[in-house]
């Protein structure tokens, strides 16, 4: 449970730092973006977490959708939506105008 609640505090803390300086915020993710470690740190935290979510599922009150949440987060199909939205990032590229943005 205590994962959840880390990743939740986090989550907010992150956010309130987004809504108070969004500039500056985005500089920083365009800086970091162009370091080389940066795909190994965003794969490696996303699996991480992950696995966590559908570790500790159990001990929520809704595993089920945590579980979800946790493949999600470990698949790497959470980018972009385009599991949600039922087709491959290729797909949905593809797909064009007319398309809601969560699914490109």
């Amino acid at each position: 449970m205590y994962v959840f609640v880390i990743f939740g505090a986090l989550l907010m803390a992150l956010s309130a730092l987004m809504v108070a300086n969004p500039k500056t915020w985005a500089e920083g993710i365009v800086k970091f973006s162009r370091q080389r470690y940066f795909h190994a740190v965003e794969v490696i935290s996303r699996a991480g977490f992950g696995v966590l979510f559908v570790f500790y599922a159990d001990q929520t009150k809704y595993p089920l959708f945590l579980a979800g949440m946790g493949y999600l987060l470990a698949s790497g199909e959470g980018r972009g939506g385009s599991a949600l939205c039922g087709r491959s990032r290729r797909q949905s590229r593809k797909a064009g105008e007319g398309v809601s943005p969560l699914c490109l």
